[in-house]
């Protein structure tokens, strides 16, 4: 269905549907007026599906966190007669953690488990870090999981991949609190739920022969509505006044990168453009941190092509040597190998013989 703009203020919003068959919406919000942003606890208010607007009178908060603070995320449950509320407390950096709550009333008041955090990364030296938001799920065979966000981080604390998804087994107390593998922590290596298993394609091609883009792709902003086309196989991406180090620059075709090791190339046909001009493909992180690699045109009357290697690290900009092209082929094509932390750079003309950048 199309988008519902919902009258509410706050984030981390996650809907609750209680026996009696009313609705709720559960969120992180703030008073920015006193505060100035700073988290000020979890609202529940009560949800309209006939005109699909919150009820802002039914507004209440119903718990401000324990003494470590920043308590975000909620996910409201009703499990054997109480009321479990998940949160994620600590900020998302090392502190990050998981809680939970729990009270006989919908808006009652809520009781920390003593148990908290029933999950948490204390181990430095591991490489699973950051776990919080969490959301429990109940499988068709009655085994209960935790669904939480974390970050594998490598070399001196990168996270590349930025935040990812991790399941551990939940089991319960016999007071009735949720716990998640056994308090450990995070765990390295899990025994997967009894459920049939889907296997994921592990390379992911596209020949752009479809008429809308596949799943696969995304945009760090809203592309201009000519900025990205499809046609004749081909993708194409209009080019911008603005570099990549600019919000403003909008037609920016990504992927995400899944793993620490992989290959990637792009084909592109070999371009027409004006002295200063550039295109290829891009390791993007945002607008302060990435890396391109692909074809400028010289500043030049009559501009020569060079493949270079341009690094943007926060304000400093790390131009490599670059390479001049032969552009009587075709094509081009470009390929990064990541180990890592490392990306090595190459080219062909052929799609076999490849040299290095």
């Amino acid at each position: 269905s199309n988008p519902i703009r919902v009258n509410g203020v706050g984030f981390d919003a996650s809907l609750f549907h209680d026996d009696d068959g009313r609705k709720y919406l559960v969120q992180q919000t703030w008073d920015h007026r006193e505060y100035h942003h700073a988290f000020d606890g979890i609202t529940l208010t009560e949800f309209d599906t006939d005109t699909m607007q919150l009820k802002p009178e039914t507004a209440r908060n119903i718990y401000n966190g324990t003494e470590v603070k920043l308590v975000e995320g909620p996910h409201l449950y009703k499990i054997n007669g109480y009321y479990y509320l998940f949160e994620a407390e600590g900020g998302t950096g090392p502190g990050h953690r998981i809680t939970v709550s729990r009270s006989r009333e919908l808006k009652g008041i809520y009781e920390p488990c003593p148990y908290n955090p029933i999950m948490r990364q204390n181990n430095p030296d591991e490489i699973i870090q950051r776990c919080g938001h969490g959301k429990p799920v109940q499988t068709q065979n009655g085994q209960w999981y935790m669904v939480y966000l974390c970050g594998r981080k490598i070399g001196d604390g990168y996270s590349i991949l930025g935040r990812e998804t991790a399941l551990d087994p939940i089991t319960w107390t016999a007071d009735g609190w949720p716990i998640v593998n056994n308090l450990n922590g995070p765990s390295a290596l899990q025994v997967k739920p009894e459920l049939p298993e889907t296997i994921w394609e592990s390379e992911s091609d596209d020949d752009f022969n479809g008429i809308d883009l596949s799943k696969e792709w995304w945009f760090s902003r809203v592309p201009e509505p000519d900025g990205i086309n499809l046609a004749d196989s081909h993708v194409y991406v209009k080019g911008s006044l603005y570099d990549l180090d600019s919000m403003k620059a909008r037609n920016i075709l990504l992927r995400r990168q899944k793993h620490f090791k992989f290959s990637a190339i792009c084909k592109m046909n070999m371009p027409e453009l004006y002295p200063g001009q550039n295109c290829g493909m891009t390791c993007y992180y945002d607008e302060n941190t990435y890396i391109k690699f692909g074809i400028f045109a010289t500043l030049e009357e009559q501009p020569r092509l060079m493949l270079n290697i341009v690094e943007k690290i926060g304000k400093e900009v790390i131009t490599h040597e670059g390479i001049q092209v032969d552009n009587s082929n075709p094509y081009i094509y470009l390929k990064c190998d990541t180990n890592y932390l490392r990306r090595t750079f190459s080219y062909s003309y052929d799609e076999k013989d490849y040299r290095k950048a």
